[in-house]
């Protein structure tokens, strides 16, 4: 029986004169490992540990091995069985010496056969262990925690993940508030991509030139007044930016983009060039994105320049046959 946290406190240890007069101190005792890893040492004998009141040093344990670790003289394994897992030295034969001289001399048929002698462990295979208990300063596995986990993940599973998820009032109103903002924003970036296709950098006035608002007003409700109309604008253009479908340019006035819907765009130019450069000062492995990154950062027009963009103009190249994609993060000229 697995030892019992009620155990007698009334229990009498004996002088190790008398340890003879028990058999189980002369036999390996067939125990659980959770109990094997509970033994305390026995008081009045060093290396000698004690079930109840009984002196043992010798056990005889059988489980499953679900790690085995081979060294130059030794074999350590962990073995389970069921109740918890301990650590088991498994010495190797010995080699005396010219032990291996004499083998030397024989058959190899001979040298194979004896080399299959020695113990082979596998994960997963049962084995049985018979040897005496030695402690070390190391955390012990106990069996306590996985059956514990055991009981609580089905009460886990019911509670929570078999719960089908429902947001919070208050956010799901914010959710169909966010829907209906995309929901009137796709026809408005539609007509703002009409209008970028032909126009590289360009300014909030360069879109008003083009009568833009009275496109978006036409879009949003003939109802709606013109700041409003100029709010729908801005949030747009801040969801192409985000889209990489646009960037900021450094270069100029503020509130100045540049477009990227087109190949021709100057972020498209320089990083060609960049790349090229790379290339022909002999780096075989092509321009890494992170030089890429670094280069642009140093001109004046793209210094806050954003990943989002960078990647946009880089698959708008590779899809024109203008660079090579070698890696991920590597690109060569065609």
């Amino acid at each position: 029986m697995i030892n019992s946290e009620s155990e007698d406190t009334d229990l009498v240890f004996y002088d190790e004169n008398l340890f003879g007069l028990d058999p189980l101190f002369h036999i390996h005792c067939k125990l659980f490992i959770v109990d094997v890893l509970n033994l305390s040492p026995y008081p009045t004998l060093p290396g000698v540990y004690c079930y109840k009141n009984h002196p043992i040093f010798k056990v005889d344990i059988m489980g499953i091995i679900v790690n085995c670790q081979e060294k130059d003289r030794n074999f350590i394994l962990r073995v389970d069985d069921g109740t918890g897992l301990i650590s088991c030295c498994i010495w190797k034969e010995k080699v005396e010496a010219g032990d291996n001289d004499f083998r030397s001399l024989l058959p190899e048929s001979l040298r194979l056969k004896a080399h299959s002698l020695h113990p082979v462990f596998n994960h997963g295979e049962m084995v049985h262990i018979r040897g005496k208990i030695k402690s070390y300063k190391a955390p012990v596995s106990s069996a306590s925690a996985e059956i514990a986990r055991m009981f609580q993940r089905p009460y886990l599973y019911k509670t929570v993940y078999d719960q089908t998820l429902v947001l919070a009032p208050e956010v799901q109103k914010l959710q169909l508030k966010t829907d209906d903002i995309r929901t009137r924003l796709k026809p408005l970036e539609n007509v703002m991509k009409e209008l970028l296709a032909d126009i590289t950098v360009f300014t909030i006035k360069t879109i008003k030139e083009h009568d833009i608002l009275h496109r978006i007003k036409d879009i949003l409700g003939i109802d709606q007044s013109l700041e409003y109309v100029e709010c729908m604008m801005n949030k747009v253009l801040k969801q192409m930016e985000l889209q990489g479908l646009i960037c900021s340019r450094s270069d100029i006035a503020n509130s100045t983009y540049e477009s990227l819907l087109n190949p021709g765009t100057d972020l498209n130019l320089l990083i060609m060039d960049i790349i090229k450069k790379e290339a022909y000062n002999g780096n075989e492995h092509g321009c890494s994105l992170k030089t890429l990154r670094s280069s642009l950062e140093k001109t004046s027009q793209y210094t806050d320049i954003s990943d989002v963009a960078v990647n946009c103009c880089l698959d708008q190249l590779e899809s024109n046959s203008n660079i090579i994609k070698i890696t991920s993060t590597f690109f060569m000229p065609t």
